[in-house]
């Protein structure tokens, strides 16, 4: 494992689990960070959860996936829709309570709501999200973004990278991240998602979101 996230699993383990995802934090009244459109569940169409996820928080991390499914051309928001169903009865199948993920990114470069609760619980400013499931070991510290299609070669489409540049911004500047904050699945587990080429293109993320928020850092962010 690289000394990156072991370093990472160090420091967001023991004291992001018990310092902070088991105590809480306390409310906000700070208001909601601008951010790009993003499509929630009611609209996407989705099913009602078989149970909430309860809230957690504050997360250490946004972890990069894949859907690791086909890299369709239809780039339309239709698609889009059609993919986060498809994702959401996928994890229902699985036996989970939801979608598992916190938002999916479509290859067209539309933005959608993965877990219920998730928009409004970014938008609170209050440093809790919903308890994911899409990733064993960082559920409780992480937000979860799918990226449509499969990258072990392929790269996403230039919309796609567009809008996985501003979501991630657009987190980091809600739960005060800095970009190193941003990683791949297989930082974390055994696994090869988000792929090949899209995690040899997770420091060119980084570094696009660091400009990001350069240029209207919030107060409090900080490297970690």
């Amino acid at each position: 494992m690289p000394s990156r996230p072991a370093r990472r699993a160090v420091l967001g383990g023991a004291a992001g689990l018990l310092g902070v995802g088991l105590l809480g934090c306390s409310r906000s009244s700070a208001e909601p960070v601008p951010g790009p459109e993003v499509i929630g569940t009611q609209a996407w169409g989705a099913q009602e959860p078989r149970r909430r996820a309860r809230l957690v928080g504050p997360p250490r991390t946004v972890l990069i996936h894949h859907t690791a499914s086909a890299n369709v051309a239809d780039t339309s928001r239709q698609s889009a829709y059609d993919i986060a169903r498809q994702i959401q009865r996928w994890h229902l199948a699985n036996g989970w309570g939801d979608t598992g993920q916190h938002f999916t990114v479509s290859r067209g470069g539309f933005l959608l709501e993965g877990r219920h609760g998730t928009l409004d619980a970014v938008r609170a400013r209050d440093g809790e999200f919903p308890f994911g499931a899409h990733s064993a070991s960082q559920n409780r510290t992480a937000l979860g973004i799918e990226t449509q299609g499969t990258f072990t070669a392929a790269l996403p489409t230039s919309a796609q990278w567009g809008a996985l540049v501003s979501l991630c911004t657009w987190l980091c500047r809600s739960y005060d991240l800095a970009a190193d904050a941003i990683d791949g699945h297989r930082d974390y587990e055994q696994t090869a998602c988000p792929g090949d080429a899209l995690f040899a293109r997770l420091p060119d993320l980084r570094d696009a979101v660091d400009r990001e928020l350069a240029r209207t850092p919030s107060p409090a962010t900080t490297r970690r």
